[in-house]
């Protein structure tokens, strides 16, 4: 997300900020971060009528008041819909209007409360862009998946034969490598190796090498769909050790910690609203983890205990974590209520 003009005060938590999406990543983060009751405004384009039938269209700046947000994530486009707040030589004041964003166009959003977690979306958003890919070879078929901040994606499905990967390997060419963090190459055979040495020599990738790496799955994994094998994938060594300085990663990990606790030391976290609020009356909380989307609720009591939630934890310097719910473990979470926390210690009698 390229972030052009910034005009809030963050100790007052208001203000305006100019965006500009760059990746479809960014869509699911404006998604994220614009609520109903902000103020956008943007270039878009109207048909007028110049003359009896005769209709143009023409560029104008619109500026409304979001009532609802659409958004396709497979089109890279949000759509916000609202009233407009300034009057035009074509537009009344107060009349519906759509606004359409996609990739590359410029809109300026005021809110009157930047609350901390979109103060957090919006760095998270400012950060570097970083995507992975995961291609992962079967006997007869390779899948490969983007991973980025807010999504898992499978993004190729190819029929393999006689261990042709020609297919795979144009696809890998015609990508963007550069802006490709790393690729990681996955087998429960030898499909990885070999695939490792077609690409070695291809000049077209050649000098993005040093990006993939390899690693040898179990042979249950085989049985697995794609978005769990990716999961357990995430604790190899290898794959750590090549992502280890990933931001998004380590908030995931974060979520795996939680599992982990869920499944053996229950005392040690907190399941929804009212229980991780009686974790922070205990000072208890270590880390507080919120899906991508809670806080979409148009429920206003709701909204107000999760901000209160995020205060509370920020005043007593414990982490908080947004887990993207496009994401094998924000699933898990959001089915959880989206709203969980890890303790420092239990404070519950047994």
């Amino acid at each position: 997300m390229k972030i052009h003009k910034k005009y809030f005060d963050e100790k007052k938590l208001e203000g305006s900020v100019e965006l500009m999406p760059e990746y479809p990543d960014d869509i699911y983060s404006l998604y994220n971060l614009i609520d109903k009751g902000d103020i956008i405004k943007s270039r878009t384009q109207r048909k007028i009528v110049v003359s009896n039938k005769n209709t143009e269209r023409i560029y104008i700046k619109l500026e409304i008041v979001i009532e609802s947000i659409t958004v396709d994530l497979e089109a890279n486009v949000i759509f916000f819909k609202g009233k407009t707040l300034t009057e035009h030589e074509h537009i009344k004041m107060g009349s519906f209007h759509t606004i359409e964003i996609t990739l590359n166009d410029k809109l300026w959003l005021t809110k009157k409360e930047w609350n901390l977690l979109s103060l957090k979306i919006l760095r998270d958003a400012e950060t570097e862009y970083t995507e992975i890919f995961v291609v992962l070879l079967f006997d007869k078929e390779c899948f490969v998946y983007s991973i980025t901040q807010n999504y898992v994606k499978n993004i190729l499905k190819q029929e393999i034969k006689n261990k042709n990967y020609k297919n795979i390997i144009t696809f890998l060419e015609k990508a963007n490598l550069k802006i490709i963090k790393s690729i990681i190459i996955a087998s429960t055979s030898e499909e990885r190796n070999i695939f490792l040495k077609n690409i070695s020599s291809n000049k077209n990738i050649k000098e993005n090498l040093e990006k993939f790496c390899s690693v040898k799955l179990d042979s249950d994994y085989s049985k697995m769909s794609g978005n769990k094998i990716i999961e357990k994938m995430m604790g190899d060594a290898v794959v750590l050790k090549k992502l280890h300085n990933v931001q998004f990663l380590k908030d995931l990990k974060e979520m795996e910690v939680f599992l982990t606790l869920f499944n053996t030391s229950s005392e040690y976290i907190a399941v929804g609203i009212s229980d991780v609020q009686e974790g922070i009356e205990y000072g208890a909380v270590k880390s507080l983890l919120l899906t991508s989307e809670v806080f979409k609720s148009f429920d206003i009591e709701e909204r107000k205990k999760i901000e209160k939630l995020i205060l509370d934890v920020k005043a007593q310097n414990a982490n908080l974590f947004v887990i993207p719910i496009r994401h094998f473990y924000g699933e898990k979470l959001a089915e959880m209520g989206g709203v969980a926390a890890i303790l420092k210690f239990p404070y519950r009698e047994t």
